[in-house]
């Protein structure tokens, strides 16, 4: 505190709630006499105020004083009533404020016009009495009403005067005032109590000596005079005032309202009360020569009260101590944000001002002051707690550093006078480096605080630096992150720049390098490496889990600490330390598994079958394995269940699955390499930029790690026959280069069809054949009630029994063919009864699902010319394949020329001779060449021995059907006699 204050002695102060109340409102005054503008102190607790103690407040310019008195009841439901204000022994009582008056009209401090207002302040409402003898203010008269009158809500607080034209208060208010009052109450106390008159120079008695004599005791007889109990009319108009207070004091003291005063002289003889005197009453002699004052000399006169009343002000109904926060919350501080903490800054520096033992009266640049102190104390505590929680969530904080590069110049930094800013430009990640810059200042032992440079608003960015401004030998560390522009960095550099009562150090990253301003001298470039860590930070670095294939991987199972020293650089420590680093995914999902639950496959290989769990240890013992099987039986669904249990089972390991068809453009520059030539770096190089290069650095390191380091390498390839022929030849010859040594895969898995592994058995001999088992009875049954999610298998069985008696040979567990049935007997159940319709349908869908899969083999830029030509192209191949089966089985088949039907799925090549998957989709076929006359000459004898054959009854009922329909109308002409003679009927090929 300024010793020029002025200073002042304090009253003790006073309860809890009175406290709380006094806190409250002497901050709300002391605020709107700040918002005025004019000159002012304000003190509480004030000695020479009296009663009036709470709040003193002083408006320098016109020189006068406020004083209030500030009443604080927790019962808000009583209401100050008239003997409240004029007995002279309760908290509202204006006989004793009035006394309080005349002694502040004393003092020096208040003497002439000073003292403008007294006032008693209080949260209770009146009795419709009291209002009856005051009347409001209007409170915008001047300075100190404004700052008096404090307005709730569901309240009518309000400013009083008492009314000076109220005669009957007025008197009523003399009475009490007046001294002969207080002699009348004493001496009715004296006459119960049984106590003697004391001539005591301290007591009341002392100075009335001479006027009781004179008028109101018999000495001889020790009674009353009965002149004065009978109120004789001759007795004086005062004497008579004081015989009416004497009887109304002792009616209420003996609670009897009959009580009258002409009986009590025989009320003391019968002993009910008594009057004594002590020795030295009655022995005082009277001096005549000597003034003595008379009974009107002792009666306050009306003019005195009229000035008290001009003084006085009643402020009733005003707000509690909460209401007050309330109301101060909202008016002083206003509804910003850290409202709570900026009031309870403000209520701390009051408080104190209000116990501290010496008092002081405050002026309006003490409430600069103390708001400013609040302000910058919750800036303190803000940043501060800014600064710790940046620190905590920091992921790479706790990763020490033993040695740190950044030691030195820091020490060098801190040592200079000159310089007061650093800038530490980050390899990488801003964050990674302040971890390591506020551990050289740990080591260095310096204080700090840390925060980012993004800040949200303007009044954020000054409230920063009103902590700053306050801080003394301290280092700030501004982090600038990726979320920092230009602008920001740049108002952050402003503000901070001016500031030589700390020094900073801020850090970023390189290309933020111009955002700063070029005034920095001093720059320092951070560096560091994974064995500058130590040996308990790189464990716990390397023990950190990432996301490889969508499962978790210690990177220590990757990597083993030797590796990783030599392999991690800055970035991807700074990627570990920060939690960063990507999902890594060596796989195209492509896969689209069938609808309903997965169903567990058997396999065949070297004439023994296998389940999933004995192909995944066969794998253990060959390196190399070709998955062949005709499409549909669900070789890319069984690779990618494969694949998930391999995460499971080995999740340490890198795990490759490539569908060809989505690599055909890399694959190109493969072609182009020479294997024998090729050296073991740019294998690797290669190999990874052609398959992983949208993949992440990280990713494509621990990929060339598993295949040159630990063999934890597993490559499953698909789509092996969906390429062109060249391509194929480059995937055998990295297939071979990729199993020899330095290389170190685990395992090589390829899937394709049959007609294509005997070109993979040739590249690799070593390889190990199986193949997918179609599904059993219940497989299908299972399968089929759930694509129809049915509750009974009833349906699915029946159907199946259906189909094989009437169908033969035709079904035979393929996945896909099942998938095909399904879908055919949701969309239409009758279809099935009719022979030739069921086909067509069927092959419509499997045409439409291998025309999909051929126009993604020949590019997006083909698909209209594949969806064009394709199906027609497919149609007729097919039948002329079928032809040639079927009626001319001697001749040899081009496969250059049908080759392309091999992708469809309805032919296979089986030891370099082509047919059709089922005798079904030959017989199909080779009705409709028949029909169109193409091998077989209509009216033959081979056209006849071909129908007349019994082991062609399929191959005649679709020649029935086809001719069934209304566009082969035309062909039937041809075949009426061999329909009449054989007893068929041409069938409608409608459905």
């Amino acid at each position: 505190m300024d010793t020029q204050r002025r200073r002042y002695k304090k009253n003790p102060g006073s309860g809890t709630e009175g406290y709380l109340n006094q806190l409250r409102l002497s901050t709300l005054y002391f605020s709107r006499l700040a918002a005025s503008g004019n000159r002012f102190e304000i003190g509480v607790e004030v000695a020479l105020a009296g009663k009036f103690d709470d709040i003193v407040m002083h408006l320098l310019d016109v020189d006068q004083y406020c004083l209030v008195q500030a009443k604080h009841k927790q019962d808000e439901s009583k209401r100050i009533i008239m003997d409240d204000l004029l007995k002279t022994t309760t908290e509202y009582s204006l006989p004793k404020y009035f006394d309080s008056f005349l002694l502040l009209k004393q003092e020096g401090m208040f003497q002439g016009e000073r003292l403008k207002y007294i006032v008693i302040y209080t949260n209770l409402k009146v009795d419709e009495n009291v209002m009856k003898v005051i009347k409001p203010v209007e409170p915008a008269t001047d300075e100190f009403l404004r700052t008096l009158n404090v307005r709730c809500r569901g309240k009518e607080s309000s400013l009083y005067r008492f009314n000076t034209e109220c005669t009957d208060f007025i008197e009523q208010l003399i009475d009490r005032i007046s001294p002969i009052c207080e002699v009348a109450r004493k001496l009715a106390e004296q006459l119960i109590q049984r106590k003697k008159i004391s001539i005591n120079p301290n007591g009341i008695f002392h100075e009335f000596h001479a006027l009781l004599v004179r008028d109101v005791f018999d000495i001889e007889r020790q009674l009353f005079r009965e002149t004065f109990l009978a109120d004789d009319k001759r007795i004086c108009p005062y004497v008579k005032k004081f015989r009416f207070l004497l009887e109304r004091t002792l009616r209420s003291i003996l609670k009897c309202d009959d009580f009258n005063i002409n009986d009590l002289n025989r009320t003391i003889v019968s002993g009910k009360l008594k009057l004594l005197f002590e020795p030295g009453f009655l022995c005082k002699p009277i001096n005549q020569d000597i003034a003595v004052k008379d009974w009107k000399d002792y009666r306050v006169q009306r003019e005195e009260v009229i000035h008290f009343f001009d003084h006085l002000l009643l402020a009733t109904d005003q707000p509690n101590f909460i209401e007050l926060e309330a109301i101060t919350k909202v008016e002083v501080f206003g509804l910003k944000e850290q409202v709570d903490e900026y009031m309870r800054a403000v209520f701390d520096q009051v408080d104190r001002w209000i116990r501290d033992t010496e008092g002081q009266f405050l002026n309006g640049n003490d409430w600069e002051r103390i708001c400013s102190n609040s302000r910058a104390r919750i800036a303190g505590k803000k940043w501060l707690l800014k600064s710790e929680e940046y620190q905590k969530s920091n992921p790479a904080t706790g990763y020490v550093f033993e040695r740190n590069t950044l030691l030195a110049p820091i020490e060098q930094f801190l040592a200079t006078s000159k310089n007061h800013n650093m800038l530490v430009l980050a390899a990488y990640n801003a964050e990674v480096s302040a971890s390591r810059v506020l551990q050289a200042l740990m080591t260095l032992q310096e204080q700090f605080v840390v925060f980012d440079a993004h800040f949200h608003d303007f009044e954020e960015l000054e409230c920063c630096t009103l902590f700053l401004k306050n801080m003394s030998r301290k280092v700030i560390v501004i982090v600038s992150n990726d979320k920092c522009c230009r602008s920001a960095i740049r108002n952050v550099w402003h503000k901070f720049n001016v500031l030589t009562n700390l020094k900073a150090i801020y850090i970023a990253c390189d290309v933020q390098k111009e955002f700063f301003s070029e005034n920095i001298k001093y720059v320092h470039c951070d560096r560091f490496e994974l064995c500058d860590m130590s040996q308990k930070s790189r464990q716990k670095l390397l023990d950190k889990k990432i996301v490889l294939q969508h499962r978790e991987v210690r990177l220590t199972d990757l990597l083993s600490e030797e590796i990783a020293l030599r392999l991690l650089d800055m970035e991807f420590i700074s990627q570990l330390l920060m939690n960063q680093v990507d999902p890594i995914a060596y796989s195209f999902k492509y896969q689209c598994q069938l609808k309903g639950q997965y169903f567990a496959r058997k396999l065949a290989s070297n004439n023994s079958v296998v389940d999933e769990t004995e192909f995944d240890q066969l794998l253990t013992n060959n390196r190399a394995v070709i998955l062949s099987n005709v499409p549909g039986m669900g070789k890319t669904t069984f690779l990618q269940k494969f694949i998930d249990r391999l995460f499971t089972t080995l999740p340490d390991h890198v795990i490759c699955l490539m569908h060809l068809k989505f690599y055909t453009e890399t694959l190109e520059e493969i072609t182009k390499l020479n294997a024998s030539t090729l050296s073991v770096e740019d294998a690797v190089k290669h190999v990874t930029k052609c398959f992983f290069a949208a993949g992440t650095r990280f990713g494509q390191v621990l990929f060339r790690n598993a295949i040159l380091n630990t063999g934890k390498l597993i490559v499953l390839v698909d789509g092996y026959d969906s390429v062109i022929n060249r391509y194929r030849i480059s995937v055998e010859k990295a297939s071979q280069l990729f199993l020899q040594h330095p290389f170190r895969m685990r395992n090589l898995l390829i899937a394709t069809r049959p007609h294509e592994t005997d070109h993979l058995r040739a590249a690799l001999p070593q390889a190990r054949i199986v193949s997918l088992l179609p599904f059993d009875e219940p497989q299908c049954v299972a399968f089929l009630t759930r694509w129809w999610n049915f509750d009974s298998h009833s349906a699915a069985v029946n159907l199946l029994q259906y189909l094989r008696s009437r169908y033969t040979d035709w079904i035979v567990g393929n996945p896909f063919q099942i998938k095909l049935l399904a879908e055919i007997y949701e969309e239409d159940k009758t279809i099935i009864a009719n022979f030739g319709a069921l086909l067509e349908r069927y092959l419509e869908k499997q045409f439409y699902e291998s025309n999909q899969r051929a126009i993604q083999v020949m590019g997006i830029g083909q698909q209209r010319m594949a969806a064009e030509t394709l199906k027609q192209a497919a149609h007729d191949g097919h039948c002329e394949v079928a032809a040639l089966l079927t009626f001319h089985p001697e001749q040899t088949i081009d496969m250059s020329k049908f080759g392309f039907l091999l992708d469809i799925g309805l032919v296979v090549l089986e030891n370099n001779l082509l047919r059709f998957e089922h005798r079904l989709f030959r017989d199909y076929f080779a009705a409709e060449a028949l029909m169109q006359g193409k091998t077989v000459a209509y009216g033959s004898e081979q056209l006849r021995q071909i129908l007349e054959d019994q082991h062609n009854g399929y191959l005649s009922k679709l020649l029935m059907y086809h001719l069934g329909k209304t566009k082969n109308a035309h062909y039937r002409e041809h075949f009426r006699n061999f329909t009449v003679n054989q007893g068929h009927r041409i069938t409608s090929g409608s459905r």
